[in-house]
C-alpha cells in the first residue's frame, strides 16, 4: 500500500482553502460594495487582502515560509481589516460581529501554540478597543444610511453564513484526509511489524527459524516443564563442497537440505538453522522410535537430492531428550557430543545415546 508523498499537510491544506476563500470573498465584497454604493474607502481592506492571498497561495506548502505568511495575514485582518470594517460599516452590528467570530474560528482551526494564543488575544483586545471607541468617541464610526445598511446586510449575511459552512467543510475534509492517511500509516506499520517479526525469528538464507528463536522456544519448553526431543545434525564434508564447488553451490546445498528437512518434519516439530551447515529439530514427541523413523526419512531424502555433485551428500546428527531435570544446556551438549561421535565413527547417521552404548558394547565383545 503506497502513500502519496506529495500530499500536503493538514495545516497547508486548510490554510490554502482559507486563502482561496479570502481571495473569493474579497472579490465578492468589492462587487457588492460597489453595487450597494458604499464609499470606495470601504474596499481598501479587500484590495489589500487580494495580493496578500495571492502571495500566500504561492508559498502555502513551504513549511518554513507558511508561519510568516500566516502572521502577516492575521496581522492585516486583526489590525487593519476588522478596525476598517468596524469604522466604515457603522461599528457594532451583526456583520462586524460575524466577521470577528469568523476570524476567531480560523485562528482556532489553523494556528497552534503561542501563535494561536497571541492572535486570539490580539483579536479580543482589538475588539475591546473598538467597542470602547464606538461608545466613547462617537465620531470614530461612519454613519451608514438605513437603506444602504439593509442592502449591505442582505449581501454580507449570506457571505458570512456560507463562509462558516465553507470553513467547517474545509476543516472536516482536512481532518478526514488526515485520518485516512493515519489509517494507511497504521496499516503500513502493521505490515512492517509483521515483516520485522518474521525477520527476527527466521534465517535469511533458508527461511528456517534462526538460532535466537530456537533458544527462545527451547527455554520456554524448560520453563513450562514440557518434554521434547532435540535432533542436531549437519551436512557431512560440507567444507569440501565449498572448496570444490564454491560458496554459491554451498548455499544451494544448504537451502535444498533445509527444505528437505522442513518438509519431512512437517507438523511433527519445528526446524531451525543453528549456524553454518548445522540444523536443529525440536520434536513434539519424546519417543525414541518416532525420532529415529523421522531422521531415517530425512537421511534417505537428503541422499537422493539431485544437486549436481560428484557424490550424494549425507547428514550426521545426534538425538537428545529435553526435560526440566536435564536442562537446556545439558540437552544441547548431549546432542552435540553424539553428533561429534558420529562424525568420528563413519558419518552418515543420526543416533542417540542408546545407539552409542550398543556400538561400544559390540566393540568390546
Amino acid at each position: 500500500m503506497a502513500l502519496e508523498s506529495n500530499k500536503p499537510s493538514v495545516e497547508a491544506f486548510f490554510f490554502k482553502r482559507m486563502l482561496q476563500f479570502c481571495l473569493g470573498i474579497s472579490i465578492i465584497n468589492i462587487v457588492g460594495n460597489i453595487y450597494v454604493g458604499l464609499d470606495f474607502i470601504v474596499n481598501i481592506k479587500w484590495l489589500v487582502l487580494i495580493p496578500t492571498s495571492v502571495v500566500g497561495l504561492r508559498h502555502v506548502e513551504n513549511s518554513k515560509v507558511r508561519p510568516w505568511i500566516q502572521a502577516v495575514v492575521y496581522s492585516l485582518v486583526i489590525f487593519f481589516f476588522i478596525p476598517s470594517g468596524w469604522k466604515t460599516t457603522g461599528g457594532h452590528n451583526y456583520l462586524t460581529l460575524g466577521y470577528v467570530l469568523l476570524v476567531a474560528m480560523s485562528i482556532g482551526f489553523l494556528l497552534k501554540g503561542k501563535m494561536r494564543i497571541f492572535f486570539a488575544g490580539m483579536e479580543f483586545l482589538v475588539f475591546i478597543v473598538l467597542v470602547h471607541l464606538q461608545y466613547n468617541a462617537p465620531n470614530f464610526v461612519s454613519r451608514v444610511p438605513k437603506e444602504m445598511h439593509v442592502m449591505d446586510l442582505m449581501i454580507q449575511t449570506p457571505i458570512i453564513f456560507f463562509s462558516v459552512v465553507y470553513m467547517a467543510t474545509a476543516f472536516a475534509e482536512a481532518w478526514r484526509d488526515e485520518r485516512r492517511r493515519l489509517e494507511i500509516y497504521s496499516e503500513l506499520l502493521e505490515e512492517q511489524n509483521i515483516k520485522l517479526y518474521h525477520i527476527s525469528k527466521t534465517d535469511e538464507l533458508t527461511g528456517l527459524y534462526n538460532r535466537r528463536y530456537l533458544f527462545e522456544k527451547l527455554e520456554s519448553c524448560v520453563k513450562l516443564g514440557k518434554e521434547s526431543t532435540i535432533v542436531m545434525m549437519d551436512i557431512d564434508d560440507f567444507k569440501y563442497i565449498n572448496d570444490e564447488y564454491g560458496h554459491l553451490k554451498g548455499d544451494e546445498v544448504i537451502v535444498k537440505v533445509s527444505q528437505t528437512i522442513r518438509e519431512t518434519v512437517g507438523d511433527a516439530g519445528m526446524v531451525g538453522r543453528y549456524g553454518g551447515d548445522e540444523f536443529v529439530i525440536i520434536l513434539k514427541s519424546k519417543e525414541d522410535l518416532h525420532a529415529k523413523m523421522l531422521t531415517e526419512k530425512i537421511q534417505n531424502k537428503v541422499q537422493n537430492l539431485q544437486l549436481g555433485l560428484s557424490k550424494s551428500i549425507t547428514v550426521s546428527g545426534g538425538i537428545a531428550h529435553l526435560d526440566a531435570s536435564k536442562g537446556l544446556d545439558n540437552a544441547l551438549s548431549s546432542a552435540d557430543e553424539i553428533m561429534y561421535w558420529v562424525k568420528q565413527n563413519g558419518k552418515g547417521r543420526i543416533v542417540d545415546d542408546s545407539d552409542i552404548l550398543v556400538t561400544r558394547s559390540e566393540a568390546i565383545s
